[in-house]
């Protein structure tokens, strides 16, 4: 039975984050006046008034529910404080021509491979002859060259830029089952980006909006330049950096996929582990005060003032606030002399953050970092009470093995939803993996210190750190290499996602209080969760379905039918693996089918060469597909128009006097390799033929299902 008395933070953050799901999923759109949060609260107060003076428990149930609802209007009213669309003065509502705009960097430049990023904070915009006060955040790219490298000092947090241009609104979600980089953006309130050079901005000056943070920066930049100057290899380096200050800029796309398919990469996103650390560290040194006239007082002073520094310099992700803000409340209550409640503090925390930020609640790393603590806490007890190791080694194994074990429950489920797959060698990877990352950052910390007492002695634990890191790296890479080292590629619905935490949370309940009820609610779920996934087998064979895909420059087609899919792409494309993984890949890994990258496969669709590097007829299951790549020889005739169900036009090579004379399609799809002012001709021109117009750059990705064609 839980007692709801000892955590009443949990039902406070439940229900705050059930408002802001509740404005996310339905109130997007609507206005709400945060003066009727006042009229809830005065509700509450004349509830609770009266309910002192009478004791009936109908009465205390309704103060409880009018406070849970005044709560949930809390978090509505957050969320609804960082929309866009109700902010005046916002780029997003402005309707202004843009010719220049004034902004701050809100942070360090991050470097991409053919340019650097980073995040100003609008202040004004130049409309004309006009300046007008606006705000918002625009993803500013600027482009590599030998100005960019010559002014790259002078661009950090705090400096203020004029640039020439226009931002534009980040696109949305193109292609079916992709990454939707417009709504991950917009919920960390930036709608805008502007790819830009050297000669587009002017410096001018310096304000930064946080001079607490700025001096946190400072201080990151410097102990970057330390890693840097006394580990020269970038492989080493970058995940020494990852580790000690939560910088992941030099981890290459090798190493990341290392660490994933491991089950390591929760020890580069700096988190209750690294805090953990930092903290044991500064308390033992700082023992001795505790003997000392106010030296509690002082040694709390530092170990909050340090702990909140360590999240300010390593980037206040989710993960790191989680934990500072766990450790500031349980080190108030033992100055307090208060008892705590874990799940009591782990709530408060969460409910904390929600009021910092409400957008959290949707960010990945906000929820593994909660699912994992609370499957500590839960689950590794039970664990662990399940064999007693007859031997201090085995002890000490059995209790990491019972960590990783609780963790990998608890956001297992979740992390395949996100990442459609799942480390199979984890308990085995995290043995090592754990006591490696607390002496890479003890040692890390170890040579910041010296850094600046002796060169000789700094460069001693530099050399101790690297050949850690190094270790480190060559364990996780033969993990890499172990067999079936990670299950690839899983697809989970929500619904799925939650008949698994379902049936997980049952079974804890029946396993712990042995009653048949739990087990058969159990047993409920995961037959759902076996139901579903036998009606999304059923439904893949049965599908036939046509995708042309929308990349800027490239023609990308795929058919899937039977379960299995069949591919055409251009030459160009043939080579863009990367490419292939963020546009392709996606849709087939959400319809659970997955082939290698199409240069290693032979699922090609029937296609027959009309016209050399011009013309193409493709089978498209029962369509009659034409791909016209570029525009007809000069004279070309035909004895009749040709005619098809889908005519896919690439590189300009369409008119609309090309309609009847050479070509008789039922439809015309445009693909993403011809530009705006021909598309937009030829949507024009098009117009009144009879025959359907699809434009991909403009409507995003062509899917159609052919079953409805039968």
């Amino acid at each position: 039975m839980i007692r709801w008395s000892a955590i009443p933070f949990v039902r406070i953050f439940i229900a705050c984050a059930a408002g802001i799901a509740c404005h996310e999923l339905f109130l997007r759109e609507s206005w709400f006046s945060p003066s009727y949060i006042g009229l809830v609260w005065l509700v509450v107060l004349l509830l609770w008034f009266y309910s002192r003076k009478n004791a009936a428990r109908s009465l205390r149930y309704l103060f409880g529910i009018v406070f849970m609802l005044s709560i949930g209007l809390v978090g509505i009213l957050r969320r609804q404080s960082t929309e866009a669309i109700f902010q005046e003065n916002h780029l997003y509502t402005s309707k202004s021509s843009i010719d220049f705009y004034k902004g701050i960097l809100v942070d360090d430049p991050i470097e991409k491979t053919n340019t650097w990023a980073f995040d100003i904070q609008v202040a004004a915009i130049r409309s004309g002859d006009s300046l007008l006060r606006k705000t918002g955040l625009v993803q500013v790219y600027l482009k590599k060259d030998s100005a960019t490298t010559a002014n790259l000092s002078a661009l950090k947090y705090g400096t203020v830029l004029w640039i020439h241009g226009s931002p534009e609104e980040i696109r949305p979600l193109r292609n079916p089952g992709g990454f939707d980089f417009k709504l991950y953006m917009a919920r960390k309130g930036i709608h805008f980006q502007d790819y830009v050079t050297f000669d587009d901005v002017l410096l001018a000056g310096s304000d930064p909006p946080n001079r607490l943070v700025s001096l946190s920066m400072g201080w990151r930049r410097e102990l970057l330049h330390v890693l840097r100057e006394y580990l020269p290899d970038v492989r080493e380096r970058g995940i020494a950096e990852a580790l000690i200050l939560g910088q992941k800029d030099e981890i290459d796309i090798e190493q990341r996929r290392a660490y994933a398919a491991a089950g390591a990469m929760h020890i580069l996103a700096v988190s209750g582990l690294h805090v953990g650390i930092i903290y044991m560290i500064l308390a033992f040194l700082l023992t001795p005060l505790e003997k000392r006239k106010y030296g509690k007082l002082v040694r709390f002073i530092i170990l909050f003032a340090s702990l909140w520094g360590f999240a300010l310099i390593t980037g206040m992700s989710a993960s790191v606030l989680r934990a500072v803000t766990m450790f500031s409340i349980v080190m108030v209550a033992e100055g307090l002399g208060r008892k705590t409640n874990i799940y009591n503090s782990l709530a408060l925390a969460a409910f904390v953050l929600l009021l910092y930020d409400p957008n959290f609640l949707f960010h990945v790393g906000y929820q593994l970092s909660f699912l994992a603590v609370l499957g500590i806490v839960y689950l590794q007890p039970f664990l662990y009470r399940q064999w007693a190791a007859p031997h201090w080694l085995l002890d000490k194994i059995w209790a990491i093995t019972c960590v990783s074990l609780a963790a990998q429950l608890a956001t297992g489920p979740l992390s395949i939803y996100y990442f459609n797959q799942f480390p199979s060698w984890f308990l085995l990877s995290n043995l090592l993996v754990i006591p490696a990352a607390f002496l890479i950052l003890s040692t890390g910390v170890a040579l910041f210190a010296v850094h600046y007492v002796s060169s000789f002695l700094a460069g001693v634990i530099a050399f101790m750190l690297k050949w850690m890191v190094f270790g480190l790296n060559w364990f996780v890479e033969f993990i890499e290499q172990l067999p079936a080292s990670q299950i690839f590629p899983i697809s989970f619905s929500s619904a799925q996602t939650w008949l698994l935490y379902g049936a997980l949370l049952l079974m804890l309940f029946w396993w712990q209080s042995r009653n048949y009820r739990w087990f058969q609610y159990m047993a409920a779920c995961l037959l759902l969760f076996v139901l579903s996934k036998g009606l999304f087998v059923a439904d893949k064979h049965q599908k036939r379905e046509l995708v042309i895909y929308e990349m800027t420059g490239y023609t990308a087609m795929d058919y899937q039918e039977g379960g299995k899919v069949f591919h055409y792409f251009d030459e160009a494309f043939k080579q863009e693996e990367r490419l292939f993984n963020l546009n392709v890949r996606p849709h087939l890994i959400q319809q659970g089918t997955m082939i290698p990258f199409v240069s290693h496969a032979d699922n090609w669709l029937p296609q027959t060469v009309l016209i050399e590097d011009t013309l193409v007829a493709i089978k498209v299951g029962s369509l009659k597909v034409l791909h016209l790549q570029n525009p007809l020889p000069k004279r070309k005739a035909f004895s009749e128009p040709l005619a098809a169900d889908l005519l896919i036009v690439s590189n300009q090579s369409f008119w609309s006097t090309d309609l009847g004379k050479y070509f008789a399609p039922q439809e015309i799809v445009f693909d993403g390799t011809s530009r705006f002012n021909y598309l937009s001709g030829a949507s024009k021109a098009l117009q009144g033929t009879g025959v359907k117009v699809y434009i991909i750059p403009w409507e995003g990705a062509y899917v159609r299902d052919l079953r409805q064609r039968e």
